[in-house]
């Protein structure tokens, strides 16, 4: 068995990791604390977006240049696609309804890749020229 007075190695390391933390948040707490170090931040959260806009607006151009979509562009055509096939949907509903057909308009078609069930004498029905 153990004695009271034995080294435990995760008590030292936890002890080790917590007085690393409070010295660590003192510190940051004192340089965040400080004017310049405000203002410091301020401009490099300008320069940043700067930079990321500049490529953006560089990368835009290279894609136009290669006779590529950009991303914005992706998604405003999907937007549109959706929009489109949102208004196929409402037309196949309102053909069902004006003809009077009582099933669903846009019911999912089931597709498998099983071979046609064999018929009373055991054969297979002839194809019907799909693949």
């Amino acid at each position: 068995m153990a004695e009271k007075g034995a080294f435990d190695p995760m008590a030292a390391w936890s002890q080790f990791v917590t007085k690393w933390e409070q010295e660590v948040n003192d510190f940051s707490a004192k340089i965040s604390a400080s004017k310049e170090f405000g203002s410091t931040m301020n401009q490099a959260s300008t320069m940043s977006r700067a930079v990321q806009q500049s490529f953006s607006e560089q990368m835009e151009k290279v894609l136009k240049a290669m006779n590529l979509p950009s991303q914005g562009q992706v998604s405003d055509l999907s937007d549109r696609l959706l929009a489109v096939e949102e208004k196929l949907d409402r037309l196949a509903i309102a053909v069902s309804d004006l003809k009077g057909d009582t099933r669903e308009a846009a019911a999912p078609v089931r597709r498998t890749r099983q071979p046609p069930p064999a018929t009373d004498t055991g054969e297979t029905p002839p194809a019907t020229g799909r693949p």
